[in-house]
């Protein structure tokens, strides 16, 4: 009786742990996403009134821009462009949608 008495608090206790050390990752993870976000808020404040877009400054707040394959929707055709930007990733991810851009397309 005490032996699986012993061996149930053994597993909790393991089980804790891992708890725990997962909760310790979360919290590093938050943690970095903050700073990230504080470093990219720095760095765009100086480009809120940006006229020309220069390569330097491109490299400096974007990280890549993906270009999807033409679609046509209701005769229009359409082109998905996602841009990652440097700290944050894909802001239009995050806020579940993605930009669309119609018109003319090569």
């Amino acid at each position: 009786m005490f032996k699986r008495q012993i061996e149930k608090f053994e597993k909790e206790r393991v089980d804790r742990l891992q708890s725990v050390d997962d909760l310790e990752k979360r919290v590093r993870s938050i943690k970095q996403n903050a700073d990230n976000a504080a470093t990219w808020a720095r760095l765009i404040k100086r480009y809120t009134q940006l006229e020309d877009l220069d390569a330097e400054t491109l490299l400096l707040l974007i990280d890549k821009i993906i270009v999807c394959d033409v679609q046509v929707i209701d005769g229009k055709r359409v082109r998905d462009i996602k841009i990652h930007y440097n700290y944050v990733g894909d802001m239009n991810a995050m806020a579940a949608s993605s930009v669309k851009v119609s018109g003319t397309v090569a």
